[in-house]
């Protein structure tokens, strides 16, 4: 139900870059835009980046905006988060 509520908003939300494009491809094109405001973030505040992620992500939601938000951090940082991680373990020296 949550991750339906979060779809519809997404997707409303998307219809702003609408300019020409079918529809799922603006979906994706709001993943790497709000992606990409995350990774110029985290260039500068990976430990907060990461936290925040981690904050907003794993523990569990009492009401539906919790969920929601937990979706919309999934969505929008959920990429770079993953990213970040498997190149912290990765030994590059």
């Amino acid at each position: 139900m949550c991750l339906l509520i979060t779809l519809i908003f997404l997707s409303l939300f998307s219809f702003i870059f609408i300019g020409g494009l079918p529809y799922p491809t603006t979906l994706i094109m709001l993943m790497g835009v709000t992606n990409g405001m995350v990774v110029f973030y985290s260039l500068i505040f990976h430990p907060i980046a990461v936290g925040l992620y981690n904050a907003n992500v794993y523990p569990t939601s009492d009401s539906i905006t919790g969920y929601i938000f937990k979706y919309v951090a999934i969505f929008s940082s959920g990429l770079n988060y993953h990213a970040r991680m498997t190149l912290g373990r990765m030994p590059l020296w």
